[in-house]
């Protein structure tokens, strides 16, 4: 029973363990992308965008790390 009682929670943690291993993975992208100097030359849309998503990808894990 108490393994049965426990079940939903270890699932809850498993679900935002590889929710931030994902946003993490992502962010790891962005910021290879953002190390690419032409992407300040010639990509200014793509450069905004990309800030956009660190942002909003940071406060996602910000959040799933308080539900962790």
């Amino acid at each position: 029973q108490k393994r049965a009682a426990q079940r939903p929670i270890k699932l809850k943690i498993e679900k935002e363990e590889k929710q931030m291993a994902a946003i993490d993975q992502r962010l790891t992208e962005i910021d290879e992308r953002m190390a690419d100097s032409s992407l300040y030359e010639s990509g200014k849309e793509e450069l905004e965008a990309l800030i956009l998503e660190r942002a909003k990808l940071t406060s996602e894990k910000e959040e799933c790390e308080e539900r962790w």
